[in-house]
């Protein structure tokens, strides 16, 4: 029987539990999503990382070298049953400037399942969120999130795209793998575009460091034009799924010369992935004759304020 805590931050020595925990949950197979995500599990992110925790006293007897279980009594560590995480960052909409607050890795330990503990700490999440967030996502969809308001975000279009083509424009394109050198040229590539989150030098460092896009090993890749950087394009790398099937090579986040870009596309991956409010992208891939579908991820979000209407939630972001 577990005596579940209020909603609180982790303390600093419950940082190895609350990793376990978050692991066995979204990794049973093996896999850090601490280290994949390291903006949300950030040290200084603490106070945003809410658990509920088993606070039922009681101690656990151990014999020592003696044998004797009354010489080694220690108080049991608290366990962890449910957790909700959340960072905050600022984005650049159409050129108004909005507060985002990302949930992520929002779980509740099997054997405590039917409490409403999840509910409970997303309950918490969203009411540290409101006095200053203009929109939240969440990395997750169903009941949980819907109750509270979360609706489905847009889909994104989906483009297959053509095989290599070794003419044209392309042949005067230098594709390459990116490198820690060219992160500022990209993160000015980034700025620039209508849509963005605001990244520091330190946000950039870190999810390179991470190598991840969404939920996936990707690779980063920078394009010139006569020597000079006009475009990146991160795509997810591709792999064999559980079931058997091949995962594609999915490009989820770009920025910089669209004509570039789509030049490049087909050399780095097998689908193009473009959100919808990137209406002009979307004509130049059907100007091309590239097959379109959607593609719907399970990422839902709430505009706190009524004006918030672009969701900026795809590529290296905090989710």
């Amino acid at each position: 029987m577990y005596a579940p805590s209020h909603p609180r931050a982790p303390q600093e020595n419950e940082w190895a539990a609350l990793r376990a925990a978050v692991n066995n949950v979204f990794r049973p197979a093996g896999g850090d999503l601490t280290a994949e995500t390291p903006l949300l599990f950030d040290p200084t992110n603490r106070d945003h990382l809410r658990v509920i925790v088993d606070s039922a006293p009681s101690t656990e007897a151990t014999a020592d070298a003696s044998g004797d279980p009354r010489l080694s009594r220690f108080p049991r560590f608290p366990r962890i049953l449910a957790h909700a995480g959340s960072v905050a960052r600022d984005a650049m909409v159409l050129r108004r400037r909005i507060r985002v607050t990302c949930i992520g890795a929002v779980f509740t330990v099997p054997d405590a399942r039917g409490q409403g503990l999840a509910s409970r700490l997303l309950a918490d999440v969203l009411a540290r969120a409101r006095p200053t967030a203009d929109l939240v996502m969440a990395s997750g969809d169903g009941g949980l999130y819907r109750r509270q308001g979360l609706d489905a975000v847009p889909p994104l279009a989906r483009f297959r795209l053509p095989e290599r083509s070794d003419g044209g424009a392309v042949s005067t394109l230098e594709i390459r793998d990116a490198t820690a050198a060219d992160l500022r040229a990209m993160g000015a590539l980034y700025d620039a575009e209508d849509v963005h989150f605001v990244r520091s030098d330190a946000d950039w460092e870190r999810l390179w460091a991470a190598g991840r896009l969404v939920d996936t090993r990707a690779r980063f890749s920078i394009v010139t034009r006569g020597g000079q950087v006009v475009a990146y394009l991160c795509a997810q790398e591709g792999e064999r799924r559980g079931d058997g099937s091949e995962r594609p090579r999915r490009i989820m986040e770009f920025a910089g010369d669209r004509d570039t870009i789509l030049d490049a596309a087909p050399a780095l991956g097998e689908e193009l992935l473009v959100p919808s409010y990137d209406t002009s992208t979307i004509a130049l891939c059907e100007r091309r004759g590239w097959s379109q579908s959607n593609r719907q991820f399970p990422i839902t979000g709430l505009a706190l304020t009524p004006d918030v209407l672009v969701i900026p939630w795809y590529g290296l972001n905090y989710l």
